[in-house]
């Protein structure tokens, strides 16, 4: 984690110039007032009452409201309100994605109410890009096939699979769903 204050502590206040001074304190003014706004939103009554069911503690505040909470981790807060996502819904990872582990994304696809399916790109990021795996083509298009079927009607209430697209195989996201996604169960 960057130390901003050590950061702007050890810049001598020389090297800056006015307008870069200038532009920061607006930068600072601008956080300030979306933070205190923002305080308000829905979205942000979703994270307090997460916080409310998985656990607060007196980690950090919560800017505009009162009480404090320790900082959890995106998909521990998202778990809370995921039996409440009827709708379809695709998620889509890499296998080794450093911003969102599998492990968490694979927590969350459980607690998802609706019909659910996940794909996992092998050997992949954070950014789905291997083009290798699904058939030279961008992902968008299985991605607009994926919702032209959901929007249809076409996944069962039930719906639920998760499937590994290998690396280097061609048949992308249209392979069976995956009965492990742990070596040495990837034979099939």
């Amino acid at each position: 984690m960057i130390d901003l204050a050590g950061l702007a502590e050890a810049v001598a206040t020389a090297e800056v110039d006015d307008a870069a001074r200038h532009a920061a304190g607006r930068c600072l003014v601008d956080w300030a007032g979306c933070a205190l706004a923002g305080s308000a939103h829905p979205a942000v009554e979703v994270v307090a009452r997460s916080l409310d069911v998985v656990g607060a503690g007196d980690g950090c505040t919560l800017a505009g409201r009162g009480g404090r909470a320790e900082p959890l981790p995106p998909m521990a807060m998202a778990a809370a309100d995921g039996g409440r996502i009827a709708c379809p819904t695709l998620m889509i990872t890499g296998e080794y994605d450093p911003l969102c582990h599998l492990e968490d994304a694979m927590a969350f696809y459980d607690t998802l109410a609706g019909p659910k399916e996940m794909w996992i790109f092998e050997n992949e990021f954070h950014r789905a890009s291997q083009k290798e795996a699904i058939a030279g083509l961008e992902i968008y298009h299985f991605e607009a096939d994926w919702l032209k079927d959901a929007l249809e009607g076409r996944l069962a209430p039930d719906h639920r699979a998760i499937r590994l697209v290998r690396q280097a195989e061609g048949p992308g996201v249209y392979v069976d769903a995956s009965r492990s996604l742990l070596l040495p169960g990837r034979a099939e």
